[in-house]
């Protein structure tokens, strides 16, 4: 069984577009203690017990990721804390650094939309891959956030990878492979984030160039 990390460790959770920031109190060979703040979040309390979770934390340099059971919640000390099942195997990947601008970058992603007249008139879900607009906020090599444009009654649907178009310093980037890493619940638009999946070290470069190029003239400040 894997060493787990150590407790007062941050721990991010995602389930699907939702993603919470959580500590580790704890950890014994079955059971992981998790905190949640001084207020419980109500989709955490609505998790049912066997739930599949994503966890992720970093230890210096590196990024360490877990696939975990949910077992439910427990009181400890007057305050309600989250408990998973131990994982047998945690992925510990040393992070990549790239440079990050704020830039506006004009998209289109293909991803899943959950068409909601549609599934409220036929009683299931009514979901189709899509083309949208999308704005980036900001951009590295690694990944991007942006602001999307959906049609009227859309809403993102849960998935894992998407494909994107763009255009970025005269290098065309067709159809590429991303993947999903969080939905932005601070804004009133749609705001999702994603890291790439395959690009060549070549494509890689020419964006960190490109970022660098940016920093260097002062247009834009590192995000």
């Amino acid at each position: 069984m894997d060493e787990m990390p150590r407790p007062g460790t941050p721990i991010q959770l995602t389930l699907g577009p939702m993603t919470w920031r959580t500590e580790l109190l704890q950890a014994d060979e079955e059971i992981l203690l998790l905190s949640l703040g001084e207020i419980l979040p109500p989709d955490l309390r609505r998790l049912e017990g066997g739930s599949r979770i994503q966890c992720r934390f970093h230890e210096g340099s590196q990024l360490g990721s877990f696939e975990a059971q949910v077992q439910g919640l427990v009181t400890l000390d007057g305050r309600e804390r989250l408990a998973l099942r131990r994982p047998a195997h945690v992925t510990r990947n040393t992070r990549r650094k790239h440079v990050r601008v704020a830039c506006r970058v004009a998209m289109q992603l293909r991803l899943p939309l959950r068409n909601e007249a549609l599934t409220r008139s036929r009683g299931r879900e009514f979901i189709q891959m899509c083309w949208v607009s999308a704005t980036t906020l900001n951009i590295s090599a690694g990944g991007f956030r942006a602001v999307l444009t959906l049609p009227r009654h859309h809403v993102v649907a849960n998935h894992r990878e998407a494909h994107v178009r763009f255009e970025l310093a005269g290098e065309r980037f067709r159809d590429r492979r991303l993947t999903f890493i969080r939905r932005e619940s601070a804004y009133d638009e749609p705001v999702l984030a994603y890291s790439f999946a395959d690009l060549s070290p070549e494509e890689v470069g020419r964006i960190e160039d490109f970022n660098l190029g940016r920093l260097s003239s002062g247009r834009e400040t590192e995000a």
